[in-house]
């Protein structure tokens, strides 16, 4: 003889009466915002840190590279027989570009039409004019130059920088034979 089973129930899903919605609570709402406030107040700051650690971090390699184009300047200079005594009577080619020098380091002043220091560097200056009477130039590449003491002082700072004084580097030129330039950063405490 067969024995029957009883049948089970199984329970089906809450269907939502009509008018009234299912949705999130006050409290899980409320839940979800405080997070995102949270994440947002860590997040934030450490993303304005970082922008500024960029920034720095750009000027740096600019450094180097001003640093080495300079070198190699001189070292092409040398190797050329030119005369390091004088000021302004001398070029090297670099990657097909006349780099004027004076004691045989590029100039911090701009050459005819473009900055040699620059030049050499690798820096896009644009197609703008490098006049030494510009104030405040913009390049391309995301630098401000600045010229002073008659054109022989260049002053590089990162556009978008908090604050241009504090996040910038300088590069001179030799002032007499057997001088060396002068190149640092000066600030990176307002990148």
């Amino acid at each position: 003889m067969a024995t029957s089973f009883p049948r089970t129930l199984t329970a089906s899903p809450r269907r939502p009466t009509p008018g009234r919605q299912r949705g999130f609570t006050l409290v899980e709402l409320i839940t979800v915002i405080l997070i995102l406030g949270v994440l947002a107040a860590i997040a934030v700051p450490r993303y304005s840190d970082l922008q500024a650690r960029a920034r720095e971090g750009k000027l740096k390699a600019l450094l180097g590279s001003i640093k080495t184009a300079a070198a190699l300047v001189k070292a092409q200079a040398v190797a050329s027989g030119k005369s390091c005594t004088s000021w302004g009577v001398d070029s090297v080619s670099m990657d097909g570009r006349t780099i004027p020098v004076g004691y045989c380091f590029p100039y911090a002043d701009t050459a005819p039409g473009e900055n040699a220091i620059l030049v050499a560097a690798g820096v896009d200056l644009g197609s703008g004019d490098q006049d030494a009477t510009l104030p405040d130039y913009q390049t391309p590449d995301g630098y401000t130059i600045q010229w002073s003491n008659a054109g022989t002082t260049l002053w590089i700072s990162m556009t978008g920088a908090a604050t241009l004084s504090g996040c910038r580097i300088g590069y001179a030129s030799p002032e007499a034979p057997g001088g060396d330039i002068r190149l640092g950063l000066l600030g990176a405490w307002g990148c």
